[in-house]
């Protein structure tokens, strides 16, 4: 996400990413863009809830987001990169999905280190189709 920030080629397909828990007056971004090669239309997923998880970076993005994405654009053999860590919510969103090849990177010591307590914390559940 975050792709308002940055000067790209045009595309058909941003995916907007509408946040309606954010007042219009707040400083941050009511809405950021990924931008994407798909060529189809462009595609919006508005967040209506408070993100419930607890929160340790300054733009941490919710689980929910990424597995809309994964959902939405994803197969399962992809190879996911996420360049700009943060929090690990990409990186969770595909564990918790099945998305198996997948690498983040975090240049802050911190926010690395939160993110890789959160990851193997998800890591450490047990899922039933585990099994199967």
């Amino acid at each position: 996400m975050g792709g308002n920030y940055f000067d790209l080629p045009p595309t058909r397909c941003f995916i907007v990413w509408h946040k309606t828990n954010i007042p219009l007056d707040f400083t941050m971004c009511n809405v950021e863009y990924a931008w994407t090669n798909f060529d189809m239309s462009a595609k919006l997923y508005q967040q209506s809830s408070q993100n419930q998880e607890g929160r340790f970076h300054p733009t941490q993005k919710p689980v929910e987001l990424y597995e809309y994405l994964l959902n939405k654009f994803g197969e399962r053999d992809y190879k996911i990169l996420d360049t700009h860590c943060g929090s690990a919510s990409s990186l969770v969103a595909c564990e918790r999905n099945g998305y198996k090849n997948y690498v983040g990177f975090e240049i802050d010591d911190y926010y690395y280190q939160k993110a890789s307590e959160r990851l193997e914390a998800e890591k450490s559940q047990q899922n039933i189709f585990d099994y199967f």
